[in-house]
């Protein structure tokens, strides 16, 4: 056998599969059924609601309600928008009271070649006001640990790790104070 028999062979099974398949294709779409089959749906039942644009009315589908149940909530809030001319005249009030906090930075821009520019160094740090709660901190933290420390095997680690986090972190002590260990 040549390969030239063979060739055309397979390029005629390819035609007639393409024509086949395309008449195929057409009588399914003659013979498709006109109505999905669904279980408890039969002919003479009512079409299903549609709106005004033709589109069918989907149901509200089940949430979680405030019982704990699954359900379509009965009542629905109602909200009142609308706007009390008295609570436009406390917001208009409030805002004219308020001051605008003064800051220690200048910017002047001028046309000519001379700017002035100042403003707060990056290296001036905040001034911090140093309470009572602040300095005893260290009090609290080995009174927490020594409660931690009576829990559990299993409690005590996440117990420490907490207080640790709650006391070193905030008051910068890691590796400074004994139980706040020095981080990597």
């Amino acid at each position: 056998m040549s390969w030239r028999l063979l060739f055309f062979t397979l390029l005629v099974l390819a035609g007639a599969a393409t024509v086949g398949g395309l008449s195929a294709g057409e009588w399914l779409v003659e013979h498709a059924p006109k109505q999905a089959n669904l279980p408890n749906v039969s002919k003479d039942d009512p079409p299903p609601p549609v709106d005004e644009k033709g589109l069918p009315i989907m149901r509200q589908p089940a949430q979680p309600l405030m019982s704990g149940l699954m359900g379509i909530p009965t009542n629905e809030v109602k909200v009142d928008w609308a706007i009390k001319a008295d609570n436009i005249t406390s917001a208009k009030t409030a805002s004219v009271e308020t001051t605008v906090p003064t800051t220690t930075s200048t910017v002047t821009v001028s046309n000519s070649v001379n700017q002035s520019i100042k403003t707060r160094p990056i290296g001036q740090a905040r001034q911090e006001t140093t309470t009572a709660t602040t300095q005893n901190w260290e009090g609290a933290f080995r009174q927490e640990l020594a409660q931690c420390r009576q829990l559990g095997f299993f409690e005590r680690a996440s117990c420490v790790g907490r207080v640790r986090e709650q006391y070193c972190g905030p008051n910068k002590a890691w590796g400074r104070v004994n139980d706040c260990p020095a981080r990597r």
